[in-house]
């Protein structure tokens, strides 16, 4: 059951939230056991289970959710659902206040699904699932750098599609996704690229064919989105990592093994390209991996397809975001109650993005703070265990970082080791 504490927040969020639609229920909103430690031992404990009906209730909410995106009404009486919140708000004291409808985050099941290890030879597919190939010269190039990690790329049916900033229709991004999940001549896939434009597929997603037969899937940025909503939804590990258009460096190649054998990586350890690692707030914790792009992270709040961050190890990166708009995303999640309910927080890389051949100008520490200074501030404000300066995130040694996979953080000795298989 959620903390008191976890409750409260939740009500808090609804009174703030600006969504209007209610979702039906689907999965209870557990979250992962509380499992941190500011000095000694750590807790340890299983995550809440999903019954057979609330996949079932899931799987019919998924088919209504696609109406709204074919541009038809929601097949729910929005008033009346209104009418019955408003009644149950009344009796919590809340009747005078203005609430506006939100979704709970959506609790992991009790065991996570593991995809089969990826083998040499394996067939890969490339899609574009957010922002689009920039030609077919790019899509060469990418399916020549999986080929040099020794499986065989296969290129989604639409990858050369696009519409606008985005790599086809929305109908046509998810369909050349859901097509390679549900093709059982396809092992895994890895996103071209990031970009934008994922979020925007979540409702449409074949969730019970991930779950069914899960799948290797592999990218890092806007490709967050999947990650998270891939576990949310199907309770299946996602793996946060390069793209099929990443440089593939020989320390990124180095963490492959984390897709490749059914056995625990252990410590992930910094490449020499990587910033020094810094305590922020002192302690251990252990708890399931959980994050990606701070943004994408941030902008899921509210909806069914961010899991519980409550017990979790979160870890997050960005770029091209000034202090400030790190500071107000990462203030989101501790007033909804996400990284105030985590176990630890892991930062990777936030640097900024200067224009080509420039070096970004330094901060003026009378105007501003810099960003090592909100990491420190914000985890201490979230009262958790956090260390900054891992490997992971818009980096060319970009570790291979497994969503799902139980993760113990020490954030006095500053290293964090995964300690469970991300496949079978």
């Amino acid at each position: 059951m959620a903390s008191g504490r976890s409750g409260l927040l939740r009500v808090a969020h609804l009174a703030l939230s600006s969504a209007s639609v209610v979702c039906p229920k689907r999965i209870s909103p557990h979250p992962w056991p509380s499992n941190r430690s500011m000095g000694g031992a750590v807790n340890t404990g299983g995550a809440a289970a999903m019954n057979k009906n609330e996949a079932s209730t899931l799987k019919e909410w998924t088919n209504e959710r696609a109406f709204s995106v074919a541009g038809r009404e929601y097949p729910w009486d929005m008033e009346t659902s209104r009418r019955a919140f408003l009644a149950g708000a009344a009796g919590l004291g809340l009747a005078g206040v203005g609430l506006s409808m939100g979704s709970d985050p959506v609790a992991e099941p009790d065991e996570v699904l593991r995809p089969p290890a990826l083998r040499p030879g394996d067939r890969i597919a490339i899609v574009c699932p957010a922002g689009p190939a920039d030609d077919q010269a790019h899509l060469d190039r990418a399916a020549e750098r999986v080929r040099s990690l020794g499986f065989e790329p296969v290129l989604g049916k639409r990858a050369l599609a696009r519409w606008g900033y985005l790599a086809g229709t929305d109908a046509e991004r998810a369909e050349d996704l859901n097509e390679v999940i549900r093709d059982p001549d396809v092992q895994g896939v890895f996103c071209l690229r990031g970009g934008y434009g994922a979020m925007r597929i979540l409702p449409v997603l074949d969730y019970e064919a991930m779950r069914k037969s899960p799948k290797v899937i592999m990218g890092y940025s806007d490709i967050t989105a999947l990650h998270l909503a891939y576990l949310a939804q199907s309770g299946v590990v996602s793996f946060h990592g390069p793209c099929a258009e990443s440089s593939w460096t020989e320390y990124a190649r180095g963490t492959l093994p984390v897709c490749l054998a059914a056995e625990a990586w252990g410590e992930v350890k910094n490449a020499a390209s990587t910033e020094p690692r810094r305590t922020l707030v002192p302690g251990v914790a252990e708890g399931p991996l959980v994050g990606g792009n701070l943004t994408l992270v941030a902008s899921m709040c509210g909806t069914p397809y961010l899991p519980s961050l409550a017990g979790a190890i979160v870890f997050l990166e960005d770029i091209g975001e000034e202090p400030y708009r790190v500071d107000r995303m990462l203030t989101q999640l501790i007033l909804n109650g996400g990284l105030a309910e985590a176990a630890g927080i892991v930062f990777g890389n936030f640097r900024k993005r200067p224009r080509p051949g420039e070096e970004p100008p330094p901060d003026d520490p009378n105007l501003t703070f810099s960003m090592e200074q909100v990491h420190e501030e914000r985890a201490k404000a979230a009262g958790v265990p956090a260390m900054a300066g891992l490997p992971f995130g818009h980096v060319a040694d970009n570790h291979i970082m497994p969503l799902g996979v139980r993760a113990r953080l020490d954030a006095t000795a500053q290293t964090l080791t995964l300690l469970e298989p991300a496949v079978r």
